[in-house]
């Protein structure tokens, strides 16, 4: 054999050494890889780089350097690449990092604790793996938002109660307003309603088409004692009731669908009914309802409530808007509890007011997005 052609046949092998190895490395790319495969589909897709012949494989020029890639590999990054944008587990862990970074490049400055970042840690702990409900259609479904901030006493009535009005909780509305319709609920905003006007709203959203939808949300915010709530006019108005509206039998365009219901008001109650209130209001899977105060609690607004409006809805609202994206529905709601929990030193000696409550009937993760 000629020295020539030994030469070449080194060179050939060399090659295709080096060409298995870059197979081998794409067939398993790691984190660090990721701005490398997006340089690689830009490529790709939109010719950026030129391209050249060679006898061993069709390569593609990057800016940085010229890497050698054969054209069937850069189709399969092709693919991973698309499979990444439209996974949610990588999604989530995105929005996981961004917000540990976030906290993380504070620390020092005491914007956040320590705990704060542990627990920012433990919400994303299993949330890749198991059940998980899935919302994928826009508008995502209907979200009922019910607001009483005026209150009446029917003259000549004596089971309407006169209550006190409620300044400032019409903020609470119209933050959730904007962000729920921001992440994609269809938002039925309705204030100062009547015992019976409240029925006849849940009852119509029992009744209304949820067969496009993927999930369910009521926020009712207005005076109340143990499971009920207050119309403007005075009457109270059983929960249970209405909850059960929303059940398989009842309304089926939501069977397997997660139905949300969460409830600013005071949970307070004698004695001798508390057994009674400790009762589940609803006994059924895909249901998740929550009130602002533990039963036998009152609920308080800050002192500055006609700016922030109620501790529970402002709490909600700054965590959805912070927290959707990467964290579940109960994984929010503690984190509500916990800053909820710490601001007892601001209401009156021993009280537990501050403390919400939920009861999680949900087969798996709910996130919003």
């Amino acid at each position: 054999m000629k020295p020539s052609q030994q030469k070449n046949d080194s060179t050939r092998e060399d090659v295709n050494v080096k060409t298995d190895q870059r197979r081998k490395k794409l067939a398993n790319p790691s984190a660090n890889q990721i701005e490398f495969l997006m340089e690689v589909y830009d490529s790709v897709l939109f010719g950026k780089n030129k391209k050249k012949e060679t006898k061993t494989a069709q390569v593609v020029e990057l800016h940085l350097g010229t890497t050698v890639l054969p054209l069937k590999d850069a189709r399969g990054v092709l693919s991973l690449i698309e499979q990444l944008k439209t996974d949610q587990k990588y999604s989530a862990t995105l929005g996981f990092l961004s917000d540990l970074f976030r906290k993380l490049n504070t620390l020092e400055d005491g914007q956040f604790s320590r705990i704060e970042i542990d627990m920012t840690v433990r919400q994303y702990q299993d949330y890749t793996d198991g059940f998980q409900y899935r919302l994928t259609v826009k508008p995502v479904g209907y979200c009922l938002l019910i607001t009483n901030s005026e209150f009446y006493q029917v003259p000549g009535c004596p089971i309407s109660k006169k209550l006190p009005n409620r300044p400032g909780v019409e903020g609470d509305a119209k933050r959730l307003e904007g962000l729920m319709s921001t992440i994609g609920y269809k938002v039925l905003r309705k204030d100062n309603l009547k015992k019976w006007e409240i029925e006849r709203e849940m009852k119509a959203m029992a009744e209304a088409d949820h067969k496009k939808f993927d999930c369910f949300v009521c926020i009712i915010s207005s005076h109340g004692t143990a499971n009920k709530v207050y119309g403007s006019d005075g009457y109270d108005l059983m929960l249970g009731p209405q909850l059960k509206r929303f059940t398989v039998d009842a309304c089926p365009d939501l069977d397997g669908k997660p139905k949300i219901f969460l409830f600013q008001a005071c949970n307070i109650e004698t004695e001798d009914k508390m057994q009674k209130t400790l009762q589940p209001l609803i006994n059924e899977t895909d249901f998740l309802y929550g009130f602002s105060t533990l039963p036998g609690n009152l609920a308080y607004n800050p002192k500055d409530g006609k700016k922030t409006g109620s501790y529970y809805l402002y709490s909600l609202y700054k965590h959805l808007s912070d927290k959707y994206k990467a964290c579940d529905l109960v994984a929010i709601l503690e984190d509500m509890n916990r800053e909820l929990a710490e601001k007892k030193s601001e209401l009156r000696p021993g009280d537990l007011g501050s403390v919400t409550m939920f009861v999680d009937c949900l087969r798996g993760h709910l996130f919003f997005q």
